[in-house]
């Protein structure tokens, strides 16, 4: 029977150093983390790590002892201004701690340059063996499931798989049936929401602060879990303004208990690491 790997996402535990995330996911029986190397173009990151090698060894070190392999590393943006060198080094930090994926967004109108900054940074990350998964979100010139496979297909890389967050599916008027025969290289991020999505110029709080853990909330996602292969990978994405004061370790198993517990409601076969306590 295949099992599936659970990862904790950044925003879940935001503000956290990348050690003290790695050490909140395996106390609370995660297999991956996913790190955030690169910020969004309107958030600072609160921990600069790309060019301090020191801290980038360490965090290796960490993920080797405790067992919890970084999922993903983020956030490439892959916009007009795109500092192609920094994305490099920050390619080779995640390469370095261990990371199987690089999570890339689009951020540039121009189609054909944006297909072809993403076929670069495919490129890019084989060099180290890793994959691309490219996340959607309503916002972006890559708004929906549709965008995401077409562009993903178009770009030609065998390394090019896609991130479907939830929420965005559901913000965008996805449904769960549309990712059967998602691309080798894709994973999910949970979390719920209520099934009525806020104003459009509320859309970026909803996913940076507002996300339900798995179960809480009215979208499908029993549906979605159908739809994926049972090895897929899943990161629970869920930051709430109400558990921020909380600590890392606290925010780590509030939502490890959640996603196994939803999980469980299927019988869906975890890894053997799943099954640590907190």
């Amino acid at each position: 029977m295949t099992s599936r790997r659970l990862s904790l996402d950044y925003l879940t535990v935001s503000g956290a150093t990348p050690i003290e995330q790695v050490e909140a996911a395996a106390a609370a029986g995660f297999d991956s983390v996913g790190l955030r190397f690169l910020s969004p173009p309107d958030l600072v990151l609160d921990h600069e790590v790309v060019d301090d090698h020191a801290t980038v060894r360490a965090i290796g070190r960490a993920c080797r002892s405790v067992g919890v392999r970084p999922l993903d590393v983020e956030v490439f943006f892959l916009g007009a201004e795109l500092d192609e060198t920094r994305a490099v080094r920050a390619a080779d930090a995640a390469a370095e701690t261990g990371a199987a994926t690089l999570l890339a967004v689009i951020a540039d109108d121009e189609r054909q340059r944006a297909a072809e900054r993403f076929a670069w940074l495919c490129d890019v990350a084989a060099q180290n063996g890793m994959t691309v998964a490219l996340e959607f979100m309503r916002w972006s010139p890559i708004a929906s499931i549709d965008d995401a496979l077409a562009f993903v297909a178009s770009a030609g890389r065998p390394n090019a798989g896609i991130c479907v967050d939830a929420l965005h599916l559901s913000r965008s008027g996805g449904q769960p049936e549309r990712l059967m025969g998602l691309p080798a290289g894709s994973f999910v991020q949970l979390c719920d929401a209520p099934a009525g999505a806020p104003p459009a110029d509320l859309l970026k709080t909803e996913a940076r602060s507002d996300r339900l853990l798995p179960g809480e909330g009215e979208l499908w996602l029993d549906r979605l879990l159908a739809a994926i292969p049972a090895d897929m990978p899943i990161s629970v994405e869920v930051p709430h303004r109400l558990h921020a004061a909380r600590s890392v370790m606290e925010r780590a198993a509030i939502a490890g208990q959640a996603l196994r517990a939803f999980l469980a409601r299927d019988g869906t076969p975890l890894s053997a690491s799943n099954g640590r306590s907190t």
